[in-house]
C-alpha cells in the first residue's frame, strides 16, 4: 500500500521501481490523481486534497513556543475521494480484534482524530472558533527539569541507561552500551522479495 508514492518518477534508478512493482502480487495505491507508480496499482483509492480534509499541525521544534494549528476542510471532496485518514480508520473496521479497536479508541474518523489528539491542548469549539492553540513561550535555563539524569547534566555515557542494565542484569555492562552506537540487526524473519515502503513521498 502506497500514499501519494510515485518512485517510479522521483527515486534513483527509476527503471528499477517499475520492475520491482510488477513482481508485487497486489498493490493498492493511495492518491489524489493517478501517477507513474499508480499505473501498477491493482487498487486506486482517490485520496483528498489539502483544502478537502481535516487535519492538525503544530510549530516545529526551536521555534521558541508551542503552537497547534487546525486545518479543516473548505471544499466537499469530489467524487467518492476520502482522506488518507479516513481510509485507515475503514480499513481497521474491517480487521476487527485488536486493531479495530485501537483504531475506534483514537476517533473512529478523521475529524475525530483530530479532536482525540488536539482536545488536550485547547477545548475543541475553541479550536474550531481560533484555529489556533498557543502555548507558553519557551523558557530558558530549565536544566532541573530537562536533565533527569544521575549527574544533572547533559551525559554522553548514559547514566540513567547504565543504571537500568545493572538493575535488569541485561548487557554486558561494556562501556560502549552506555554511549550511541550501533550494531548490525540480527535479521530473524524470513527473506522474501517482497517491496516495502515505508516513506511517503508526494509527487
Amino acid at each position: 500500500m502506497g500514499f501519494n508514492s510515485n518512485f517510479n518518477m522521483l527515486s534513483p534508478g527509476t527503471g528499477r521501481w517499475d520492475k520491482a512493482l510488477k513482481k508485487l502480487p497486489y498493490y493498492v495505491h493511495i492518491s489524489p490523481f493517478i501517477s507513474e507508480m499508480a499505473l501498477y496499482a491493482d487498487l486506486i483509492l482517490p485520496s483528498t486534497t489539502f483544502l478537502e480534509e481535516w487535519g492538525y499541525d503544530h510549530s516545529p521544534a526551536g521555534s521558541g513556543f508551542a503552537e497547534v494549528k487546525i486545518k479543516q476542510p473548505v471544499v466537499a471532496p469530489r467524487g467518492s475521494a476520502r482522506s488518507v485518514v479516513d481510509i485507515l480508520f475503514q480499513i481497521s473496521k474491517k480487521l476487527n480484534g485488536g486493531v479495530a479497536e485501537s483504531f475506534a479508541r483514537m476517533g473512529d474518523t478523521a475529524e475525530r482524530f483530530v479532536r482525540f489528539r488536539t482536545e488536550g491542548l485547547i477545548s475543541w469549539n475553541e479550536f474550531l472558533k481560533k484555529g489556533v492553540g498557543a502555548g507558553r513561550d519557551y523558557e530558558y535555563h530549565k536544566y532541573t527539569r530537562i536533565f533527569q539524569t544521575p549527574s544533572r547534566k547533559f551525559e554522553f555515557s548514559s547514566g540513567n541507561l547504565k543504571a537500568l542494565v545493572a538493575r535488569t542484569k541485561q548487557g554486558n555492562g561494556e562501556a560502549l552500551d552506555y554511549l550511541p552506537h550501533s550494531k548490525e540487526v540480527k535479521f530473524l524473519g524470513r527473506k522474501t522479495n517482497t517491496l516495502w515502503s515505508f516513506f511517503p513521498i508526494s509527487p
